[in-house]
């Protein structure tokens, strides 16, 4: 037997001790709970094993503090309440896995793959802090985007309204404009009509002044009263008014019959008022 460094031993031909590569071996039924397995590489590995405190075979690895798991599979393995101090997860692939409750204490996590694991309550490593502050706050920013979009869909669904009801307004607005526009046109119709009538009413006021001033030039009221029967009103021609007398004959003074006529006679017509009558003379060589 070959003399071995304190801590390592050789069991079912493999060496065992801190940083052995125990990839791929064969460790069924083999006692390793006095064995310091810090630094461990493994993978693959075959059980059951009796393991020191702390220790665990999950999915071929040797689990446990100061454990060297660089680039391991450990994608929905249940690491859950394991104390994991120390370990290298560096490329680890640790999406889905369970880590609530774990001990990560100084535990290396550089490039590992932590997509939708479980981390609550695990402890002891500063990313694993972050990751569980970021998820709360992921939680709470995504409750703050779903209220968020709430108040989007509110505010999509008043504006929906508001957009109905400006059309219902345009369309309002648009039927007061007809409104408007008919009645500027009855408006404008009238204001036509009513310039008409004051032209009618103009004409009407030009002629009754006209019809007034003939009036006036012709006969005054007491003139025109003084026409009464048995008057007779004489043609003025070339400044002269020409007078004749019919002679009529009568025996019971209602039925006249017309027995002549005197010669007519010229009077020239004088400005202002004159008056002429008839008289009756007996004639000269009368007997």
């Amino acid at each position: 037997t070959p003399a071995l460094p304190p801590d390592w031993e050789l069991l079912n031909g493999y060496l065992v001790g801190p940083g052995a590569n125990l990839t791929n071996a064969n460790l069924a039924g083999l006692d390793l709970s006095n064995i310091d397995l810090s630094g461990v590489v493994s993978g693959n590995i075959t059980g059951p094993i009796i393991l020191p405190a702390n220790w665990l075979l999950v999915e071929g690895y040797l689990i446990g503090p100061g454990a060297d798991l660089h680039g391991a599979d450990l994608s929905a393995a249940d690491l859950s309440d394991t104390n994991l101090s120390g370990v290298d997860f560096s490329n680890a692939d640790l999406s889905n896995a369970n880590l609530s409750n774990a001990d990560l204490s100084a535990a290396i996590l550089v490039g590992a793959d932590l997509t939708d694991a479980v981390l609550t309550g695990a402890i002891g490593n500063s990313l694993i802090t972050r990751l569980n502050a970021n998820s709360v706050q992921f939680e709470t920013s995504q409750g703050e985007l779903a209220t968020a979009q709430g108040e989007l869909v509110t505010a999509q669904g008043d504006l929906s309204t508001t957009q109905g009801e400006l059309a219902t307004a345009q369309g309002e607005l648009s039927t007061t404009q007809g409104d408007l526009s008919t009645t500027q046109g009855e408006l404008a119709t009238a204001q036509g009509e009513l310039a008409t009538a004051q032209g009618e009413i103009a004409t009407a006021q030009g002629e009754l002044a006209t019809a007034q001033l003939q009036l006036t030039n012709e006969f005054t009221l007491t003139e025109i009263v003084d026409l009464r029967p048995g008057s007779t009103m004489i043609e003025i021609i070339d400044g002269y008014a020409t007078l004749s007398m019919a002679l009529e004959e009568s025996t019971d003074l209602i039925n006249w019959t017309y027995i002549g006529q005197t010669p007519d006679l010229s009077v020239l017509a004088f400005q202002g008022e004159k008056f002429f009558r008839f008289a009756s003379y007996p004639a000269a060589n009368a007997q």
